[in-house]
């Protein structure tokens, strides 16, 4: 998670970054249920850590 939050706080700044959550939740979700609510990948800026990153044409809106 810190990896994370550490991507997520450059647009605001070491300061802020201790009051950022990030959460993942207990629930298992099967691809086929995601699939009807998968959209077209966006440019992300700043730019993901490499291991952060996939090549997947799409991302799921939900």
């Amino acid at each position: 998670a810190r990896d994370i939050q550490k991507w997520e706080y450059i647009p605001l700044g070491p300061f802020t970054s201790k009051n950022l959550g990030t959460t993942v939740s207990p629930w298992v979700v099967t691809v086929d249920a995601l699939r009807p609510h998968a959209v077209a990948n966006y440019p992300q800026e700043p730019a993901p850590f490499p291991y952060l990153r996939h090549d997947d044409p799409f991302n799921f809106d939900i």
